[in-house]
């Protein structure tokens, strides 16, 4: 049971991004290719990423001397999360994966 569930969430989650595609078809073709095979790259904008990832459990948001920075957190950081920073333009500039191996 828990399989289909798991298989039914991950056929939605692939109906949002066909849609948020179809819907921005102004989008360059690199962008479209990596959003609808569930990818992220530095230079999206937020709602790219959304539209490939999903929406995040965690923001935050800070101020540096470049300017306003916002932090996307994906996952569970105590085992494995990825940590996604996005700049004063909203778009990404960083990805970091963390991996913690408690064995």
């Amino acid at each position: 049971m828990i399989f289909v569930i798991a298989g039914c969430a991950s056929v939605s989650r692939q109906k949002i991004r066909e849609g948020y595609v179809q819907c921005h078809p102004n989008l360059n073709a690199k962008t479209r290719e990596m959003i609808l095979t569930g990818n992220i790259a530095r230079g999206m904008t937020k709602a790219e990423v959304e539209a490939s990832w999903g929406a995040t459990y965690q923001k935050d948001s800070y101020s540096n001397f470049l300017g306003q920075v916002e932090i996307w957190t994906y996952g569970d950081c105590l085992y494995s999360c990825d940590v996604l920073a996005f700049d004063s333009n909203d778009k990404l500039s960083n990805i970091s994966s963390q991996k913690h191996n408690y064995y």
